[in-house]
């Protein structure tokens, strides 16, 4: 092939990849199905190792959860029932009605109290 060039004209060669707005070749149609296989493996191997981590989570997650739990055991306060029972003062104030105090009125003014007029 034979371009003319003219005088001037700055002329850019590029060997090996194209550039992102060049023309798709026709060979394309193959790289496609083979990307869309190499996606769906790639899914694959991600859903097998979230698996994995669960199975992993379930197997040695317990063990790390007592340690825990009896330190928090230990540091419970020793006024206050182990067996989960309410003290009684607390359950007398459940028992009281709750005190409800309106806010006060206020006269409606013609501005919005976010600053915008109605």
């Amino acid at each position: 092939m034979q371009f003319e060039i003219p005088d001037g004209a700055h002329v850019h060669i590029v060997i090996g990849k194209a550039p992102p707005l060049a023309l798709a070749d026709q060979t394309g149609v193959a790289t496609r199905q083979a990307t869309a296989v190499r996606s769906m493996i790639r899914g694959a191997v991600v859903a097998a190792l979230l698996c994995g981590a669960f199975v992993a989570g379930k197997q040695f997650g317990a063990v790390r959860t007592v340690a825990p739990a009896a330190a928090a055991a230990q540091a419970a306060p020793k006024d206050h029932p182990a067996d989960g029972s309410v003290p009684p003062e607390f359950a007398q104030q459940l028992q009281q009605p709750p005190v409800v105090v309106p806010p006060p009125a206020h006269p409606p003014s013609g501005k919005s109290p976010f600053g915008l007029d109605r």
